[in-house]
């Protein structure tokens, strides 16, 4: 399989080298600025859901831009977010599977939005249908359409409700585009094949873009030739509409179909995954309307139908639609912003319903549906040019099936200084509230009615400056209590979820980012968690699984015809313990390892390019899951070498492209 890839590699890059050589008399544009400065005069608006300035939130914000995922062929979300400081993954690598999980400052409880419009259901976190799991990232399909991703760091329960523990990821959709589209297509390692295409209609007042992708794949091959049997493919169309209704009012309306297909073998528990079917529908409208030059009000509305079936063959017999999951958000919110003197001041309102269908061992009738209501207000006021503090208040009830919870009230502070444009420093300190999910009150025989909302404090600090040779330099560091945090606690068949005691959390990122010339941009990143040792009241594993420390480093070449960018991510030692203390040569493969990723592009001319991406490039040996930590296999398991109890990652791939625009 090796030698057939580097075979198919050399005959790719002696084609780009010929082509180079025929059409060197093509003016290409000139070559991207990459300076530095611009990075905190960056427009963002996830820290507190309307438009500012970087250098002017209080809050740690990591923003990768369009650019940054074409030059390097971020071709997922899960891609963009991997390389972003402060983030941590859970990959089962099986093909189809959809547990595979994003964690930020250590927390798996994220809020995952599109164009600010939240993608998460009221009555779930941690849960395999909550937002912190990498499916909901499937269905934004159209990278092309992507202005930017911001990942807010840091815990944001005034502003986005239930949910916002570890933070916020957003992703920012282009709001304006010329007529026109593209087409891609790829193919590679693991039998990949991907085609894409979206086309932008421009009228007079109004923008539409249409969209379709097919994605497919087969075995997946570890470092050391494991392989994860089976394939998978996915196929995703839909279109954004964008109408300005006059000189104030924006409305766009987005439709995103998501349908993917797979079967597997899991090696691990010897279980056949097959029929596996997964479908997300969502329908999204915005309505921007703005009122006066000093007052805007901002609409969501969502509709999204999850559903999810996959049957399963194990040593205990055949299962038809063992894993049957259909689940229903409805979500709306509504947003003032009024801007007087020195003050902005936000008045908002949220409400989600959620409906779970059906789900998985859950008891009967399965009809089981959550509703939550949230009203807040916030004031950002600026003291004098250089200090503003804002803050704000947050009242959240909700209802579910025989639960007694109470309404809650959460705060939020936050003091920054600007010592110039590009200079500053924060501090924030911010309430959160984490509503247990229906699963883990209702699902048989684990679920547990009395379970109360995770609580908690998030402290944090922050500084940036650009220097005047174009160095950024970012540092930030925080501090989490939290109290009643939700838990499975015993054996994997007869434990129940608990809410467990206090717990502490806390950790630092520092971050330094450079241009050279009109040509060379590199950056690293070193991050800190002290996770808490394993408390007796819990057997998550969380604090094994999360690593102590992790270094993200990038370099990036880029001319007029080629785009060169080669990043990596370092896993260095894990925060503690497994639950069983069997030791970690058994149970991993490496507890520190470095994976790096190389992507190249070459311009043909101004509709053509040709690219290459080589994912895991010194073909490391590493796993972020296993059921080795597990004496006996765990839940369904089977005896066996601890080797064959390892959810290996993908070694290394290769995977080649061409990219037309229409």
């Amino acid at each position: 399989m090796k030698k057939g890839l580097w075979k198919m590699l050399g005959v790719s890059v002696a084609i780009i080298g010929a082509t180079g050589a025929v059409y060197t008399a093509y003016a290409a544009p000139a070559a991207r600025d990459t300076s530095a400065a611009l990075m905190l005069d960056t427009v963002v608006v996830t820290a507190n859901r309307y438009a500012q300035k970087q250098i002017d939130t209080h809050a740690d914000i990591t923003v990768v831009t369009g650019e940054e995922i074409e030059n390097a062929h971020m071709d997922s979300i899960e891609k963009v977010l991997r390389r972003v400081p402060g983030s941590t993954f859970f990959n089962y690598a099986i093909p189809g599977y959809r547990l595979n999980k994003i964690l930020l400052n250590g927390s798996g409880v994220v809020v995952t939005m599109v164009d600010g419009v939240p993608m998460n259901m009221v009555g779930t976190s941690e849960g395999s249908h909550s937002p912190g799991y990498t499916g909901f990232l499937t269905m934004v399909q159209s990278m092309s359409d992507i202005d930017r991703v911001e990942v807010l760091k840091g815990a944001a329960g005034v502003q986005y409700g239930s949910g916002a523990v570890g933070g916020v990821v957003n992703i920012i959709t282009k709001q304006s585009r010329e007529q026109g589209g593209m087409a891609e297509f790829s193919g590679g390692s693991f039998d990949r094949k991907r085609a894409r295409f979206d086309y932008n209609f421009v009228g007079r007042n109004f923008e539409a873009l249409i969209y379709r992708s097919h994605y497919g794949q087969g075995d997946i091959h570890a470092a050391n030739e494991f392989a994860w049997r089976g394939y998978d493919t996915s196929d995703n169309y839909g279109f954004k509409f964008h109408y300005a209704i006059g000189a104030r009012n924006d409305l766009t309306v987005r439709y995103d179909k998501n349908q993917r297909v797979f079967d597997t073998y899991d090696f691990v528990y010897d279980q056949h995954l097959y029929d596996g079917r997964f479908s997300t529908r969502t329908w999204t409208l915005i309505w921007d309307f703005r009122i006066s030059d000093t007052l805007t009000n901002r609409l969501n509305v969502l509709n999204q139908d999850y559903l999810h079936r996959t049957s399963m063959k194990d040593r205990y017999g055949d299962h038809p639609s063992w894993f049957y999951d259909n689940h229903i958000a409805r979500n709306v919110s509504e947003q003032l912003i009024k801007k007087w003197g020195a003050h902005t001041l936000m008045i908002g309102a949220d409400m989600q319903y959620g409906h779970l269908k059906h789900i998985s061992h859950m008891s009967t009738p399965p009809r089981n549906t959550a509703k939550s209501w949230g009203f807040y207000l916030q004031d950002s006021w600026n003291l004098t040019p250089r200090w503003n503090v804002t803050f704000g208040g947050r009242y959240d009830k909700m209802d579910a099936r025989n639960s007694g919870f109470q309404p809650n009230w959460s705060k939020s502070f936050s003091l920054g200084y600007k010592f110039s444009d590009q200079h500053r420093m924060y501090a924030a300190y911010n309430e959160y509230l984490v509503l247990p999910d229906l699963m883990q009150m209702y699902s048989r025989p684990w679920g547990n009615p009395d379970l109360v909302p995770e609580r908690g404090r998030n402290y944090q600090i922050g500084y940036d400056r650009v220097f005047d040779n174009g160095t950024v330099l970012k540092l930030s560091g925080f501090i989490r209590q939290s109290r009643n945090k939700v838990h499975y606690v015993g054996k994997p068949e007869s434990g129940k979820y608990r809410n467990s005691s206090r717990l502490k959390t806390s950790g630092f990122n520092i971050g330094l980012a450079k241009s050279f010339g009109a040509h060379w941009d590199a950056g690293i990143s070193y991050s800190y968690l002290n996770f808490p040792e394993k408390d007796n009241s819990l057997s998550s594993n969380a604090a094994f699984y999360t690593p102590r420390n992790t270094i993200n480093t990038y370099v990036g070449y880029h001319s007029d015809r080629w785009q060169v960018n080669l990043d990596a991510r370092a896993f260095l030692g894990r925060c503690g313990d497994n639950n069983f203390h069997i030791p970690e040569d058994e149970v991993m493969p490496s507890s520190h390892y470095w994976v790096l990723n190389l992507g190249t592009t070459y311009q043909l001319n101004e509709s053509t390019s040709f690219f290459m991406q080589i994912d895991n490039l010194l073909d490391t040996l590493y796993a972020e899951r296993t059921n080795a930590i597990w004496p006996g296999g765990g839940m369904f398991g089977k005896k066996k070498a601890n080797r064959e109890r390892i959810y290996y990652m993908p070694g290394r791939s290769v995977l080649l492209g061409a990219k037309f625009k229409i």
